[in-house]
């Protein structure tokens, strides 16, 4: 949990300036707020720094030093913000499937939250990258889900799997599944670890970085980014240098970078591959 000092940290940082309770309506407007206001980064396991993942660590990066992180910064500091504001809440493991094969059968290296209000059951998820959601879905309901940005819909299976999928372009696209096994932080601790640095994880071959921003959705990969808009065909331009990525950083994903000294090198160095 927070302290009030840092829960107000938070609250300004996000730009919630609402009445807090641990109801629907703010568990929603939160849920919107921070996938605009905290982007999704993962420049420290890129550039091969440790990703410590604690209330500590997360809070002082995500909050004070206005940076980003990837899905176990994301939902362990809103879980921490949930349970300080008294939401019944515990964290999930969930398998990736978005841009995979069918039958590829991925390790459970993604955190999400599942939370209780009034009897009814919430999945909340404020960093799944280029996707991320913007509303909470509800648990125990078939068929499509609108949020802010995308439509969605929650399917179960027999065997006892959870799958979210998103519509785009008239399809259903597979984003993750999840059974209901409370995780501890021990179990996000050791799954950080290898998705921080093995060799052949994405997030220490690549740069990644996405944020909301209304209707909108930015990305970066490397030096290609994207802007994705609703009804629209997204547009993409290749960053031709190492300033032109730092701005795009600093401007639309809203990354302090002055605690990245060394980021200079690595970015001229993706030039180079």
């Amino acid at each position: 949990m927070l302290s009030p000092v840092q829960l107000q940290q938070y609250l300004q940082r996000t730009g919630f300036n609402d009445s807090c309770t641990d109801s629907l309506g703010t568990l929603q407007l939160l849920h919107h707020l921070h996938p605009q206001t905290i982007p999704f980064e993962n420049l420290d396991s890129w550039r091969g720094v440790p990703v410590v993942v604690d209330t500590g660590h997360v809070f002082n990066k995500l909050v004070l030093e206005n940076r980003g992180g990837y899905c176990y910064e994301h939902n362990w500091l809103f879980m921490q913000v949930l349970r300080t504001l008294g939401f019944s809440v515990h964290g999930l493991a969930a398998r990736v499937h978005w841009m995979q094969a069918a039958d590829f059968v991925p390790p459970r290296t993604h955190m999400a939250l599942l939370v209780e209000i009034a009897d009814k059951r919430y999945l909340c998820d404020v960093g799944f990258g280029g996707q991320t959601m913007t509303a909470p879905l509800l648990l125990d309901h078939s068929g499509p889900q609108s949020t802010p940005n995308e439509t969605l819909s929650l399917t179960y299976s027999d065997s006892g799997v959870f799958l979210v999928q998103t519509r785009m372009k008239q399809q259903w696209q597979p984003m993750f599944s999840f059974t209901l096994e409370p995780q501890q932080l021990p179990d996000y601790q050791q799954a950080n670890w290898f998705v921080s640095t093995h060799p052949e994880s994405r997030f220490v071959q690549n740069l990644v970085c996405a944020r909301v921003e209304g209707k909108q959705r930015h990305a970066l990969l490397n030096n290609r980014y994207t802007l994705h808009c609703p009804e629209k065909d997204s547009g993409t331009m290749l960053l031709q240098s190492p300033d032109e990525i730092r701005q795009i950083l600093t401007r639309q994903f809203r990354i302090n970078l002055d605690s990245m000294p060394d980021l200079d090198k690595k970015l001229i160095a993706l030039f180079r591959q």
